[in-house]
């Protein structure tokens, strides 16, 4: 923790089923953004993991190959569009990504402080 009460680093180990995943972050240090996904026939490796706009796919014995998906804007052009859709069809929400998977990933995030000894402040 650092002396403004948030997480300075942390090094997160989530498993489910037989697949692992191993993150670490960190505020106020210069940390490498390099990310990797490995499976049972290779890997991709993703060389800016926060703001990717290509990743290498590399399957055993084979040439490993470049996948480009370079930002029309910055990123969230995405996540916007899909807003749009939804608002202009009249969704409450969209079924890419439901309010459920997003409660799930801030269960993770809120396991991972309280592992951290972070107290919430509408805890007593």
């Amino acid at each position: 923790m650092n002396p403004e009460g948030t997480d300075a680093i942390d090094a997160i180990l989530l498993r489910r089923g037989d697949a692992v995943a191993q993150l670490t972050c960190a505020i106020g240090c210069q940390m490498p953004t390099h990310g990797a996904v490995y499976g049972t026939k290779g890997h991709i490796d993703i060389p800016e993991f926060k703001n990717p706009e290509r990743v290498t796919l590399c399957l055993d014995a084979q040439t490993p190959r470049e996948i480009a998906a370079p930002f029309e804007v910055n990123g969230y052009e995405y996540e916007i569009r899909e807003a749009e859709r939804c608002l202009a069809a009249g969704q409450k929400e969209s079924a890419l990504l439901s309010p459920e998977w997003t409660v799930s990933v801030m269960r993770i995030m809120d396991e991972v402080r309280r592992q951290n000894g972070m107290r919430f402040p509408f805890e007593a």
